[in-house]
């Protein structure tokens, strides 16, 4: 009963030019430094599994309400049981329609699965916006919440490389807003091989990003008709992009918004 009153609020703002009312955000669990994530398994240090915020049923209301009205849901989920009601609750409304969806419903963290999860994540079409800084923050505070099972988390690398849909995100204020942080820490993953590299942290925070608002085709990436929100840099020594910690401290001299980019590569 909530949704016409989010449509109504997006309807006020559609001709703005700077606010876009875009999604609908749920809370389906909690924090893992409160230990209100949702767990499958009971927390290391503590026998709770956590605070499930939205029953199963709900998510099923909230997903066929969503599709009735064309909303897109974008839902906190940090547990892996979080992750897992969502994807059974979207697969059980959509049917073999949820990976071809065109309402491209998320997930916002998506912190704790194994790789089994993942796969079933992949196969519904949900996407995932990532917060790379906090696999390096939350990293020993999450060993003491989940001990063998940190292994089988954060695997952020891993999910872009399955094919699922994936953007980064800073979570600001709780982290920095600085894009060049959130890339140094995707560049930083305590697992090695979570590790990305400059260009691929580049892509997922700014062409891949587009996706969930639906902009792909209008910015993100150096293309013709494409917006021109362009950062320039004074970068005399390529190498610097192979360090996170000199990434960290890359500063823009020029910017250039809400321009277009032109046949000959001119920006107006």
């Amino acid at each position: 009963e909530e949704i016409p009153v989010f449509l109504a609020l997006q309807a006020k703002y559609q001709d703005h030019e700077k606010i876009t009312i875009s999604q609908v955000k749920l809370f389906k669990d909690g924090s893992l430094g409160g230990r209100t994530a949702l767990l499958r398994e009971p927390y290391k240090d503590m026998e709770t599994f956590g605070a499930d915020l939205i029953p199963y049923e709900e998510l099923l209301h909230w997903f066929q309400a969503a599709e009735n009205y064309q909303v897109t849901l974008v839902l906190h989920a940090i547990g892996d049981r979080a992750l897992e009601d969502i994807v059974h609750a979207y697969v059980e409304i959509m049917g073999d329609k949820a990976p071809h969806n065109p309402n491209r419903h998320s997930m916002i963290h998506a912190q704790i699965h194994d790789r089994h999860l993942l796969h079933k994540l992949h196969a519904s079409g949900l996407g995932i916006l990532t917060q790379p800084m906090f696999a390096v923050s939350d990293w020993d505070m999450a060993e003491s919440r989940l001990g063998e099972r940190l292994e089988n988390s954060y695997l952020f690398k891993t999910a872009w490389k399955m094919g699922i849909h994936e953007g980064f995100s800073s979570d600001s204020p709780v982290e920095s807003n600085n894009p060049y942080h959130t890339i140094a820490a995707a560049m930083s993953h305590p697992l090695a091989e979570e590790s990305f590299q400059f260009n691929e942290a580049l892509k997922l925070h700014s062409e891949t990003n587009q996706w969930f608002f639906y902009r792909e085709n209008i910015s993100g990436k150096i293309a013709l008709g494409q917006d021109a929100n362009l950062n320039v840099l004074d970068l005399r020594n390529m190498d610097a992009l192979d360090n996170p910690r000199l990434v960290k401290d890359l500063q823009p001299i020029l910017s250039f918004n809400r321009g277009k980019i032109l046949e000959d590569k001119q920006v107006i």
